[in-house]
């Protein structure tokens, strides 16, 4: 069963329209450590918008009062963080790297200059205002889950599906585009899309197995997928890189904490 934010983040990466629903989705996915304090007319007045509107926004979540919303947001929130600090405690980033290895069929990988990629990356994150994650639509489905665990660690991610709103012009410098192209075909098959994001004042870094693609067109960050082609098995890939990058979010969060 999906948890609350996982139906917040499909509401949010499908919506062919943003209406006022999707602006309220928006406002408590962007707000979410603050809930608690809102009460209904508050995220009415917040979102420009009336209560019955916000009680038809409930709805469409199969929710049937205002407190059942915000008991369901926590309470899934809450058994959501205790699954990842019980996950992270039971890998390495070691054995991650070496999953990658065996699904890509490399001999080997050099962990060290891997892993500096990644933990790049992690910096990126860190001190981008804003996060967008640009992909097709499998490969953006396939990041649901990481994108609402990093989301409950205190960093938003948004969806760009590539080839649909183009809208990077408005982005700034302290912005953060992670452009995920496991062969490079987005240069043939959308390549005004990949310009514009690629001449955006954000800041960009790009997942690939096309290291030409890297070299001729130089991104801030590089983190290869390892592979030869995009088949099932680069989705694993993806998926455990995409665990490898949370894990180590998770554990660097950890240690400054304590």
């Amino acid at each position: 069963m999906n948890t609350l934010l996982s139906l917040f983040l499909l509401f949010l990466n499908h919506s062919l329209h943003q209406d006022v629903y999707y602006q309220i989705t928006q406002f408590v996915y962007e707000h979410l450590e603050e809930m608690d304090n809102y009460s209904m007319t508050a995220l009415a007045d917040a979102c420009h918008t009336s209560t019955v509107t916000i009680k038809k926004w409930m709805e469409l979540f199969g929710l049937d009062n205002y407190k059942r919303f915000k008991e369901r947001l926590r309470d899934t929130s809450l058994i959501r963080l205790a699954q990842i600090d019980a996950r992270c405690q039971k890998v390495r980033s070691e054995q991650l790297v070496e999953k990658i290895r065996l699904l890509s069929g490399k001999k080997a990988i050099n962990q060290d200059m891997f892993l500096a990629a990644i933990d790049q990356l992690l910096e990126d994150l860190a001190e981008a205002c804003h996060v967008y994650l640009c992909k097709a639509t499998f490969p953006l489905a396939l990041s649901l889950s990481f994108v609402e665990d990093m989301r409950l660690l205190g960093k938003r991610i948004y969806f760009k599906q590539i080839g649909f709103r183009a809208e990077f012009e408005q982005l700034k410098t302290d912005d953060l585009i992670i452009l995920v192209t496991v062969t490079g075909r987005i240069l043939s098959q959308n390549k005004s899309y990949f310009l514009k994001l690629y001449r955006s004042p954000a800041k960009k870094a790009i997942m690939t197995q096309n290291e030409i693609l890297h070299t001729f067109y130089l991104f801030d960050t590089y983190v290869p997928l390892f592979g030869e082609d995009d088949n099932e098995n680069e989705n694993l890939i993806l998926l455990t890189v995409f665990q490898l990058i949370k894990y180590r979010y998770f554990m660097k969060m950890r240690n400054i904490n304590r």
